[in-house]
């Protein structure tokens, strides 16, 4: 397993984790939330949203098709609001 991030926005980070199961993706991004949900700033909430694109061995796509899964994933969240709840959409 690896992984890999990069910072695409001015609060947007990207995680690509090379050779993780599905299992280990959502215990990665539940702990992602779980750190968030303890910073504590006086005055201010702090909140995460999280969306996760899938690319799978085999399957004929590009890069950018699974960032914008977790695009589009990230913007579901948010429009749910601040509630924690982590979206995984994949089409393959």
């Amino acid at each position: 397993m690896s992984a890999g991030q990069a910072r695409c926005g001015s609060d947007e980070f990207s995680f690509c984790l090379e050779g993780w199961s599905l299992a280990a993706v959502r215990g990665f991004a539940q702990r992602m939330h779980g750190v968030a949900s303890e910073v504590r700033a006086p005055g201010k909430s702090v909140s995460i949203s999280m969306g996760i694109g899938l690319h799978f061995d085999g399957v004929e796509r590009t890069l950018t098709q699974p960032l914008n899964e977790a695009e589009d994933t990230i913007y579901a969240a948010k429009r749910q609001g601040p509630t924690g709840r982590i979206f995984l959409m994949a089409t393959v």
